[in-house]
């Protein structure tokens, strides 16, 4: 009863080992019963056999040959015998043993086959240990099959090579993907595609002409290991036309106005060139030319008339097997829809308009239609510059000019998909928009009589009328009065004068010029400048005179000095006595050395421009005038001595007009001894030319200051005389 019992526990997964396997479970069963030695079968008497590895991966060699690798096994207690390798037809069997490797840390096993494989073969392995010092068997691996490949023309579609072979797993799931590889030209091999393990089939188009091409299936699995197939092969030949060309563009050649016609390289290996179609007007289509190369892909066609309208094109494509009679390559269908290049439409303009509206026809032929239309202008010869995009449903565009010269437009569609675009031809428009000034500069606001300023302005002469508005700035606000506009009549220099409301002596004054052409649009403004105010002191005690005045703005570099004029009287001589740098806004003038002028002194500034690129002449701006005049210096001496060292008297005046001069001598009755006009003539102590007696006289002198005002002195002088009495 132990023994049958003891039987059962040992399964047999293969029905054609039971008979061998069982012998030896027997023996060893009986064994231990007829020695009573129950401990056999306790843990402790048996150690952790090796067991069956299973088969990592087969691959076939050129010479059909089959190369087994496994996961070696692991044997701490020396108990392992062998790996018995066994082969069969299909995975069922039946099963030959092939082999027994002895070395446990085996992994590959080559078995040699003598004739080309019919079909694959199918492998597994079994590990022999001593159990209780008896060999035993394992339960045998799983069984692996070689990749058995076939290969035949394609029934249909004709011009294919099929590709047939199976799994290697039949029994077990192995994650894994097959490659698929060519070998073209000999001893070239090449991956041609990539299949997931479901699927055991493939059709490769060929693209050869009578060419024996040989192909082999490689497992690839997650270990690293990878299952190779035969190698097997056919003469072949391509039967199929080459696929039809993808046309990427029809666009204009701006310089040459050539119609250039762009495509993508063939998918088909074979091919050797394309055939390029004209699509007509009426519907039909005409040959162009053939284009040799599967690598040429565009082609310029000189004879398009891009000029008065779209041109469209019609694309095949040519391999290189030629079969009939007479021989002919392979011809590709030219497809249904030809590529129509963008037109756009000629551009009206009139005279004034601030817009132009450009039209243009869709672009016709790629396969998920237009995602925009994108366009570009330029003016003259500037760089051309996007200036929208549109949704490729929009053929129309209203663009705001560039006035007085040359406005070139061109379009680029682009496609939904695969990033194809063209170009449209060239459409030009002259604009006959007055041409504006390029610049306009306020050269000078000089001040004129404190009353009036005078505003001197340079622009650039362009023959065609234009309206110059000068604007004043509205005193303490950013409001701006417009005062006078004027007419330039193709002029370069104009000239302002302003004298509303004008008081110079106290306030700065800030214009601007706007300029209009006849269009009533304001095409320029010029730079803004402002007045230079000068004030000044006279200091008499010092006998100077000392200025300051404000920033002359307006210079297109600033002001490089500033030029101090005087004149001696309203009368006198304008003369410059001094300058200064542009940043400095006083200067001190020591009148000590003028003490014979009248003391009246007329002062201006004078801002001078720094020359710059744009305006390289000198400008300058007169600030107002101002008038200072010192106290005259008047010294009375109160004695003389007649016949002495002093035998005259007469005051001693500086900083006065002495043609307002006047001096006269009292007795001490009262009555005028002496009257005189004359600085120069001095009282002599004669009276009708007698001397007169020692004693006090009274004098009266007045004298006008250099602005008129009246200076008078009055007093007492005593006279001495050295004479003998």
């Amino acid at each position: 009863m132990k023994y049958k019992e003891a039987r059962s526990v040992v399964a047999c997964p293969r029905p054609y080992l039971c008979s061998e396997l069982n012998k030896r479970l027997h023996s060893l069963l009986l064994i231990a019963l007829l020695t009573g030695l129950s401990v056999l079968f306790s843990k402790s008497s048996f150690a952790q056999p090796v067991l069956s590895p299973a088969i990592q991966c087969i691959q076939m060699s050129n010479t059909t040959d089959f190369s087994l690798t496994w996961q070696a096994g692991n044997d701490p207690s020396g108990n392992f015998i062998g790996y018995h390798l066994y082969q069969g037809s299909s995975s069922g069997g039946p099963f030959i043993e092939i082999g027994v490797i002895n070395n446990v840390n085996a992994n590959n096993f080559i078995v040699l086959s003598p004739t080309p494989p019919v079909s694959d073969m199918c492998f597994y392995i079994q590990a022999e240990n001593l159990v209780g010092g008896i060999p035993t068997l394992s339960p045998p691996g799983e069984v692996f099959c070689s990749i058995f490949l076939n290969v035949s023309p394609s029934a249909a579609p004709q011009g294919f090579a099929f590709l047939d072979w199976n799994n290697p797993s039949p029994n077990v799931q192995v994650s894994g993907e097959y490659v698929i590889s060519m070998e073209y030209p000999a001893g070239t091999w090449t991956e041609i595609a990539y299949l997931p393990q479901e699927i055991t089939s493939y059709n490769h188009e060929i693209s050869t002409c009578n060419e024996v091409l040989n192909f082999q299936v490689v497992f690839e699995t997650a270990v690293g290991c990878d299952f190779a197939s035969n190698i097997d092969g056919e003469l072949l030949t391509d039967l199929t036309p080459p696929a039809i060309p993808v046309v990427t563009s029809v666009s204009i050649d701006h310089t040459t106005n050539d119609a250039v016609i762009s495509w993508n390289v063939s998918q088909s290996a074979d091919c050797q060139g394309y055939i390029l179609y004209n699509c007509n007007s009426n519907g039909s289509v005409s040959l162009i030319d053939t284009i040799f190369g599967i690598n040429n892909t565009q082609f310029i066609d000189l004879l398009a008339p891009t000029a008065s309208g779209p041109v469209s094109y019609l694309l095949a494509a040519i391999d290189t097997c030629y079969s009939g009679t007479p021989p002919s390559p392979n011809t590709s269908p030219a497809g249904d829809v030809c590529n129509e290049s963008i037109y756009i439409s000629p551009i009206g303009y009139a005279v004034c308009s601030e817009t132009v509206d450009i039209n243009w026809t869709p672009y016709i032929g790629w396969e998920d239609g237009v995602a925009a239309y994108e366009i570009y202008h330029r003016f003259g010869t500037d760089p051309y510059v996007l200036i929208e995009s549109l949704p490729g449903d929009q053929l129309t565009f209203t663009h705001d000019v560039t006035v007085g010269g040359l406005n070139s437009y061109y379009i680029r569609g682009v496609s939904n998909t695969g990033g194809y675009s063209a170009i449209s031809n060239l459409q030009n428009v002259q604009v006959t928009y007055p041409v504006p000034p390029s610049f306009t500069y306020i050269t000078s606001v000089s001040v004129w009589n404190n009353d009036t300023l005078h505003i001197s302005v340079l622009t650039e002469s362009v023959g065609s009328d234009h309206f110059y508005t000068l604007e004043r700035q509205r005193t303490g606000t950013n409001d701006w009065d417009e005062m006078i506009t004027i007419n330039n009549l193709g002029a370069q220099d104009l000239f302002f004068e302003d004298g509303e409301n004008i008081n110079a002596d106290f306030f700065t004054y800030e214009y601007r010029l706007i300029v209009e052409n006849v269009c009533e649009d304001i095409v320029d403004t010029s730079n803004i400048a402002i007045s230079c105010l000068l004030n000044g002191f006279a200091y008499s005690d010092r006998l100077t005179n000392t200025l300051q005045w404000s920033n002359y703005v307006g210079f297109d570099e600033g002001v490089n000095e500033y030029r101090i004029h005087r004149k001696m009287g309203i009368d006198g001589a304008d003369m410059i006595i001094g300058t200064v740098s542009g940043g400095t806004n006083s200067y001190d003038d020591d009148v000590s050395g003028l003490e014979f002028s009248p003391g009246d002194f007329i002062y201006r500034i004078e801002a001078v421009s720094s020359p710059s690129s744009d305006y390289p002449d000198i400008y300058t701006a007169l600030s107002n005038e101002i008038r200072l005049s010192l106290d005259p210096v008047i010294w009375v001496p109160n004695a003389f001595v007649v016949d002495g060292f002093n035998t005259t008297f007469g005051p001693v005046i500086r900083f006065a007009d002495y043609d307002n001069y006047r001096m006269l001598i009292y007795s001490r009755w009262g009555d005028v001894i002496y009257d005189t006009n004359d600085i120069a003539a001095p009282w002599d102590g004669f009276m009708n030319g007698e001397p007169v007696q020692e004693g006090v006289y009274v004098y009266y002198i007045q004298i006008k200051d250099g602005k008129g005002r009246l200076e008078e002195r009055r007093g007492t002088v005593t006279l001495l005389t050295a004479r003998d009495q």
